[in-house]
C-alpha cells in the first residue's frame, strides 16, 4: 500500500517551538517529582501548566 500524497491534508498546527529556558527549568524541576511517584496532574498544577503540556515538554526535553 503506497501513500497517495494527493489524499493527504495539510495540518493546521504549527511545528512545536523550542522550549524557552524558563520552560526547561520547569521541566528540570518537575522530573524528580515525577520520578518519585507524584502524579503528572498534581505536578502540572503546581507549575501552572496543563498536564498535557508538561507531558510534551518532559518527553521532548527530559531525556
Amino acid at each position: 500500500m503506497m501513500i497517495n500524497p494527493n489524499n493527504l491534508k495539510k495540518g493546521r498546527g504549527r511545528p512545536p517551538a523550542e522550549l524557552t529556558s524558563e520552560q526547561i527549568e520547569m521541566v528540570k524541576e518537575a522530573i524528580p517529582y515525577l520520578q518519585s511517584g507524584f502524579s503528572m496532574n498534581s505536578v502540572a498544577k503546581e507549575l501552572g501548566v496543563l498536564p498535557k503540556t508538561l507531558n510534551k515538554w518532559v518527553s521532548k526535553y527530559g531525556k
